[in-house]
């Protein structure tokens, strides 16, 4: 049995390898969050603006005026494809405030939005500022009888219709729209299962259970190519919707070719892997990630969102202990900091997973230098000979600890 050193430093070996390299059964791949978003990727229109390094929605209008305003990511996202029944896959994740200045005024609301245009605001009031032939999903603060509206506080999917198919009442999970607090919301999507999943929590750390699941054809509402962003709007009331944070993901199924075909060969080390004890996780399938140009963003936009793991590699099956893919994750993330000189030295990573060194504090943000995974790999090369040197001194000194075998190398 292979000692838990070498099982940790063989798995990080795996898993950056993973981050940093590997490619996957996907294209079609889009990813993007407001780290690495211009201002001049996003298109504003109606009453959408910057307001202190966040996206409003809506202005502070005096009663009873009402507004609506949208903002998109300003490149169409490719959500059908010729000679393929499925939709694209889809992840988003956002955070969201509504603040109410007048308790007297009505409401309104805002929603996540994709949309055949990039020129339409939908009305103001009860249709949240929702363009026509828009699939939606609505955070509704305004009880409107004519959309059959369950109450003033409630999510639901919209399908070209103003009138939810799907809907829940927010209050049964304790959370308010209109508290003013940050609201966190997920909203997954498969194109192969036409499974749709909407979860929200004041926490950043998705909920285990979603407030909405259910399936969902897609194929009559969505175009070859569909902008995705946000819209919100007033009613004779003096809400303002904030965006504080946005992450986007979209890819397609690729079930006839096998994973990694193009990925480029690691360098000159390899390691034989053996699982630690299993404990299952839902990890992200590889169909729902990037390309591997921008998986280390993927991997730090998880960080932010407080769901890292499911940057496991999806080819261990979930087949870790929680708390040490944890480790060796952000240790990966500390070893593709921007800046060379604040990455650890693969002594260092050696002693982390060892145990022997704490690993730093990770920012829930990226740093905003620029990085080149070739940077990482040329270091991962030079190290190979630091790394056989510290795998072979830690699993020879563990062997007395921990009673296990060394990491075979070859």
């Amino acid at each position: 049995m292979p000692s838990p050193i070498s099982t940790l430093i063989s798995l990080f070996i795996s898993t950056l390898f993973f981050l940093c390299f590997s490619g996957n059964a996907t294209t079609g791949t889009i990813s993007f969050d407001f780290q690495t978003l211009t201002l001049t990727s996003l298109k504003f229109l109606g009453d959408a603006h910057m307001f202190n390094n966040s996206v409003r929605l809506t202005r502070d209008l005096p009663v009873p005026n009402s507004g609506a305003g949208r903002v998109l990511y300003n490149k169409p996202v490719r959500f059908r494809r010729p000679r393929n029944q499925n939709p694209a896959n889809f992840i988003t994740y956002f955070s969201f405030s509504v603040q109410n200045l007048n308790p007297d005024s009505i409401g309104g609301g805002l929603a996540f939005v994709i949309s055949p245009d990039d020129e339409a605001v939908g009305d103001a009031g009860g249709f949240l500022g929702i363009p026509a032939g828009a699939v939606a999903v609505e955070f509704d603060t305004l009880m409107d009888f004519e959309f059959k509206d369950v109450n003033g506080n409630h999510v639901g999917l919209d399908l070209d219709s103003m009138v939810s198919t799907q809907v829940a009442d927010l209050d049964l999970v304790n959370v308010n729209l209109r508290s003013g607090n940050l609201v966190n919301s997920w909203v997954e999507y498969s194109g192969s299962t036409q499974q749709l999943n909407i979860s929200i929590s004041y926490s950043n750390t998705k909920p285990k259970s979603p407030v909405l699941s259910f399936t969902a054809n897609l194929n009559q509402y969505v175009n070859e190519f569909m902008f995705v962003g946000f819209a919100g709007s007033t009613q004779g009331s003096t809400e303002v919707h904030s965006v504080e944070w946005w992450s986007f993901t979209s890819s397609f199924d690729e079930p006839d070719v096998k994973p990694c075909p193009n990925s480029p060969p690691p360098p000159p080390l390899t390691a034989t892997f053996m699982n630690p004890t299993a404990t299952t996780v839902n990890s992200t399938p590889p169909s729902m990630a990037p390309t591997r140009s921008s998986l280390v963003d993927w991997a730090w936009s998880l960080h932010r969102e407080g769901r890292l793991l499911a940057a496991a590699d999806g080819r261990l099956g979930g087949e870790f202990e929680e708390a040490e893919m944890m480790k060796v994750l952000l240790v990966g993330l500390v070893c593709s900091h921007p800046d060379p000189s604040v990455r650890p030295t693969m002594r260092s990573v050696v002693q982390m997973l060892a145990g022997e060194a704490e690993v730093p504090v990770v920012p829930r943000a990226k740093p905003s230098l620029s990085f080149s995974t070739s940077d990482l790999l040329l270091n991962l090369q030079d190290s190979v000979s630091d790394l056989n040197e510290m795998v072979t001194l830690s699993t020879s000194s563990s062997e007395h600890s921990f009673n296990g075998d060394g990491l075979p190398l070859v």
